[in-house]
């Protein structure tokens, strides 16, 4: 979380939107992000998100591209290896 945190802060400026989503309650959640606050939003996943993206396991990064296309679903949370595909993608002009 913290390393997503730097990324949104260093790259959102260009047109990154870093969001998070959990299965969590929104208690849980809530209580969650007070003990460890974040730079870039998270949502609650109602049932539907982990079953459209396909998500096996977690964490899982999603990369979306300007249109809206996934261009990566990577199981992990070394943000490290999708960084340069996050880069090219920030750097495609928008449609």
């Amino acid at each position: 979380m913290p390393m997503l945190s730097q990324t949104q802060q260093r790259l959102g400026g260009r047109g990154l939107s870093i969001v998070g989503v959990s299965r969590e309650s929104s208690r849980t959640i809530e209580a969650h992000l007070a003990r460890s606050p974040v730079t870039y939003t998270v949502a609650r996943d109602l049932g539907g998100g982990h079953t459209a993206y396909q998500v096996q396991a977690l964490p899982t990064l999603i990369a979306i591209d300007r249109r809206g296309v996934v261009r990566l679903v990577h199981t992990g949370g070394d943000l490290r290896t999708v960084l340069p595909l996050v880069e090219q993608l920030l750097a495609e002009p928008a449609p």
